[in-house]
């Protein structure tokens, strides 16, 4: 998850009404942008639609006839409903591409409280120390972001106490650096959106965008009375609602910072809530009083996005470099896959050439592989089961997807290859992230300070697998010069470093990380995560790429994955 805080620039972004806004609405029978449904929850009296996956899954909120109000899935046409133990109300707020629900639900002591919803099972979310936290959104990763605050007296919400938030999938939470902000959309990239509440109005006259760590301000127009962004797509759009000098209510889409205001036709208010890969959009709409959700079906015009090449080049580049595209390597690798025209075959050979050269680049190499490499060395294999074959124990890599991502994001922090000066920032930040490493209460639990630094390096050595010639044991042992332990953290890191970067190691550890990176880039999770449970795949992969001597074409793992249902399902149908 990038860290909010580590840059705050304050970037307005012009919306010209002319040249950028565009309004239409849509109707059950329109031939427009998409195709437009109802939803309402049998027997209800109130329903919301507030987000959507990219297989279509939905949830929301929906009140009986007895005004109590409940969350909902609605999957393949059929209704779910459900309730936190102990709420007096529940609302389903956002789903990831795996199904996991979030949402919030309140206590009759007015408070509200956070929920994950995952295979039946509820899970609790509370930003610790706060009486109030709500959750909007989910994303492939896990990352959930909403917001948190204190009540008033009255059991309202006190925006002056109000701060967005974002949680990683190991629970580390970041604040927004602004109070009276709700952090309320989060794409796999990590791209968050929502609003601010302005302290002399109260409203939200402005929304924002945070990329990369850097916040981009947007407003429909000067003279709306509100901008609030909700959600966004892998492709970067938003959607959310405004309301006009009149008062009235408007769902808000953004695509390339071209904004489009839309209306259900006959409808007094219309309100976007969530959108997925595919540009389907979800809200509700108020008609004659009452109010439904709706579906506007913009991906029955459209293919998979992750079809498209230059879509393709770039989440490549984000799942495995952490960054978007230079101009001139986009160009290139999709160059490499529309020069085969219509021919399908080449396209795919292409696709699956282009894809894994991320893995086998210089930069890669020198970040997400150098990390794998960080924790093989520092702390062994970690033993998996499989049942390729026969059921049994195996030795796997010991970094977990949760720990590989931000340790990767901060190794390649503002390298991209080629670049001036690239070869400088790299080095600085392989110094820093070392030097961190061993200051980690892990790292000092598993190598005391009082080791002698033979021990240090013997204990390097064999995590690694006996890598060092005896020439290279001696030059590690000879950087404590006459120390007696290593206490000398630096000098620890430079020998973590020196027997990570050892070839031999990168020869052996080659295939082992290749099929994890399947894995970690792809399908975003660990081998062994629920949607495996075990090592048998990552095993059965690895035995094949073996078999081919490395050859990952004629093993056919990379077309595997990028072909799979599980990646497709992260960007569309």
């Amino acid at each position: 998850m990038k860290t909010l805080l580590r840059v705050f620039q304050r970037l307005i972004v012009a919306v010209s009404v002319l040249a950028m806004v565009a309004i239409w609405t849509v109707s059950a029978n329109a031939d427009g942008p998409g195709r437009f449904t109802t939803i309402d929850y049998p027997g209800a009296v109130l329903t919301q639609a507030l987000s959507i996956n990219p297989r279509g899954d939905i949830v929301g909120s929906y009140v009986d006839s007895g005004n109590v109000e409940h969350g909902f899935l609605l999957r393949n046409g059929a209704f779910t409903s459900f309730d936190y133990p102990t709420a007096v109300w529940t609302e389903g707020w956002g789903i990831s591409p795996s199904g996991d629900i979030v949402g919030q639900y309140g206590l009759p002591d007015k408070t509200i409280h956070g929920f994950r919803l995952r295979k039946g099972t509820f899970t609790a979310i509370d930003v610790p120390n706060q009486p109030n936290t709500m959750p909007a959104k989910i994303n492939a990763d896990g990352t959930i972001v909403g917001c948190y605050h204190v009540n008033n007296s009255n059991g309202g919400t006190n925006v002056n106490t109000m701060y967005g938030f974002a949680m990683a999938p190991g629970g580390v939470i970041t604040s927004h650096p602004m109070v009276r902000t709700m952090n309320n959309g989060v794409n796999p990239q990590g791209d968050i959106v929502g609003f601010y509440l302005d302290p002399a109005t109260g409203r939200a006259l402005w929304s924002y965008l945070i990329h990369d760590g850097i916040i981009s301000w947007f407003q429909f127009s000067a003279t709306d009375l509100v901008t609030q962004a909700w959600d966004i797509s892998p492709s970067g759009d938003i959607v959310g609602f405004r309301r006009d000098a009149a008062g009235l209510f408007h769902a808000l889409l953004m695509v390339r910072g071209a904004m489009t205001s839309f209306d259900v036709e006959g409808a007094t208010q219309t309100r976007a809530f969530g959108i997925n890969a595919s540009g389907d959009i979800v809200g509700f709409y108020v008609k004659a009083g009452v109010t439904h959700g709706f579906l506007l079906s913009r991906s029955l015009f459209a293919g998979n996005p992750i079809d498209d090449s230059s879509f393709f080049v770039t989440q490549n580049y984000r799942d495995f470099l952490n960054r978007d595209p230079d101009w001139s390597g986009q160009d290139f690798w999709t160059s490499q896959i529309t020069q085969c025209g219509i021919d399908q075959q080449c396209i795919e050979a292409k696709r699956i050439s282009v894809s894994a050269a991320f893995f086998v680049s210089t930069e890669f190499q020198n970040t997400g592989y150098l990390v794998e490499r960080f924790y093989k060395v520092a702390y062994g294999d970690a033993t998996g089961t499989s049942t390729n074959g026969a059921a049994h124990q195996l030795l796997v890599p010991a970094v977990r997807f949760k720990e590989f991502l931000p340790d990767t994001q901060r190794i390649g922090k503002g390298v991209v290859v080629r670049q001036p000066g690239w070869d400088v920032q790299l080095e600085s930040n392989k110094q820093a992230f070392a030097n961190d490493f061993v200051h980690r209460s892990r790292f000092n639990s598993a190598f005391p300070t009082s080791m002698t630094p033979s021990q240090f390096v013997d204990k390097l050595d064999q995590n690694a697998g006996y890598v060092l010639s005896a020439a290279e044991r001696a030059t590690a042992i000879g950087l404590f010069g006459s120390a007696t332990d290593i206490s000398n953290a630096a000098v620890s890191a430079q020998v973590l470093r020196q027997v990570a970067e050892d070839q031999d190691l990168y020869n052996a550890e080659f295939n082992r990380a290749f099929v994890l990176m399947q894995y970690f880039g792809y399908l975003r999770r660990d081998p062994n995560d629920v949607q495996d449970t075990d090592y048998t795949g990552w095993e059965f992969w690895l035995t094949k790429l073996n078999a081919f001597n490395g050859d990952y074409i004629k093993a056919e793992m990379a077309k595997a994955f990028i072909t799979s249902g599980e990646y497709r399902q992260r960007f569309g149908r």
